[in-house]
């Protein structure tokens, strides 16, 4: 598309310039035919030369249009779905040009940002991902518009439309938390906190992998993060990502520049080992240009991942959250209790009950509390004990076997070597 707007623009001043040098034959002196002349007389040939080029391919009405106007195109589904889906189209001057029978084009124009072009088609009022716009068009303007309109904590969803046959974005604000973090999640989340202000007081860009079984409290704990060392907060929806759709996330990313971009459920990205790569390297490129803005993944299972795509400067800090023990659990119940105005409720059997599950299966349960009698909602309880439960507890036993069989040995290295030991502690 580049090359034929530059085709053209070429012929157009050809065209012209030859009108112009035509002009100018009409007043010359008949029998005066010197250089000067001469070199005007063939510029003036340029206007018919360009006629019989331009007759040799007969233009689209499409290019008819664009053919006059100095402008630059751009593919980017996202854009264009969030610019119609959002109130942000209603902020601009749109008009509507009837170029064909099966297309219309939209001019949407600003002042101090500029004029984009939107094509769209008349038999599904469906907008092309193939747009123009006025050469120095503000995108960042555009986008600030964008945070404006969601507070500065936007939700970016990835959804298949078989109408169109594409993954469609939409744009929603994330909802401000009611649930606070409990327990270690909170202690966690604070630590972290308090570090990262220290990385970034030196300039050091830092993506986060948060991981933890579905349910742990990690997406919730992401944007606790994010309230604490930013303003403007991107979330995306990993699940719909693809190695397009990533590639095409560069233009939001660098003409919003969040402060903070989450990205859930990254294990679910379709084509992990083509796809992630991707993700990640661009991450590096945007660290690059905007050191500024932190990363934080959440995954449920990082099994499947490639030892190239969790290293440092790809994913620098893996923050692990666990199933809530005795002390967060009752923590938990009491605040959903109270949350859903429910009391006189035996707290140590719930505690009992839920052990095993997450936050999110606590929370259920506690609901449930509102409308089933007790005994029913510790029969919900056993069930979902008896499919995810039990296999969570097993885990948590065979790591804390691994976690005292470590002490142990650095207990018996220690006393093996009494010297050594010393040495540390004088050192000390």
């Amino acid at each position: 598309m580049k090359n034929k707007s530059l085709s053209k623009r070429f012929f157009r001043k050809a065209r012209k310039i030859g009108i112009i040098a035509n002009e100018l034959t009409k007043v010359f002196p008949v029998k005066e035919d010197n250089l000067i002349i001469k070199f005007i007389k063939i510029l003036a040939c340029l206007e018919t030369v360009e006629r019989n080029i331009s007759g040799l391919t007969k233009l689209s009405k499409r290019e008819e249009f664009f053919q006059e106007l100095e402008v630059q195109d751009k593919l980017n589904a996202h854009f264009v779905d969030i610019f119609f889906s959002t109130p942000l189209h209603e902020l601009f001057k749109l008009e509507y040009v009837d170029i064909s029978d099966y297309e219309i084009i939209i001019i949407a124009s600003k002042p101090e940002i500029g004029i984009l072009y939107f094509l769209e088609s008349k038999t599904n009022t469906e907008q092309s991902t193939h747009f123009w716009f006025s050469p120095g068009f503000r995108f960042d303007l555009t986008l600030d518009l964008l945070w404006n309109i969601f507070n500065k904590r936007i939700h970016v969803n990835m959804i298949y439309d078989r109408c169109v046959w594409r993954l469609r974005t939409i744009c929603s604000q994330l909802p401000t938390l009611k649930t606070n973090l409990v327990g270690k999640n909170e202690k966690i989340i604070k630590n972290l906190s308090i570090k990262h202000l220290q990385y970034s007081a030196n300039n050091i860009a830092r993506t986060y992998l948060f991981v933890g079984n579905p349910g742990v409290g990690k997406s919730i704990a992401a944007l606790k993060f994010a309230d604490f060392i930013g303003s403007k907060t991107l979330r995306i929806d990993a699940s719909g990502l693809t190695i397009l759709t990533i590639n095409e996330l560069d233009l939001l990313l660098s003409g919003m520049k969040p402060d903070i971009v989450i990205i859930d459920d990254v294990d679910k990205v379709k084509d992990l080992n083509s796809s992630l790569p991707n993700l990640l390297t661009m991450f590096q490129d945007m660290h690059r240009s905007y050191p500024e803005i932190v990363f934080i993944l959440t995954a449920a299972n990082i099994s499947d991942f490639d030892s190239a795509m969790i290293r440092p400067e790809r994913i620098d800090i893996i923050v692990k959250f666990e199933i809530p023990n005795d002390n967060d659990r009752k923590q938990m119940i009491e605040d959903f209790l109270k949350e859903n105005n429910i009391f006189n409720q035996d707290i140590d059997i719930l505690i009992k009950a839920t052990e095993g599950l997450t936050a999110a299966y606590i929370k259920e349960a506690c609901l449930r509390l509102k409308y089933d009698s007790q005994e029913e909602v510790l029969g919900y309880l056993k069930e979902m004990f008896d499919l995810f439960g039990e296999k969570n507890i097993k885990e948590k036993i065979e790591k804390e076997k691994a976690e005292e069989k470590d002490k142990k040995e650095k207990e018996k290295y220690n006393q093996d070597n009494p010297k050594l030991l010393d040495i540390c502690r004088n050192e000390n």
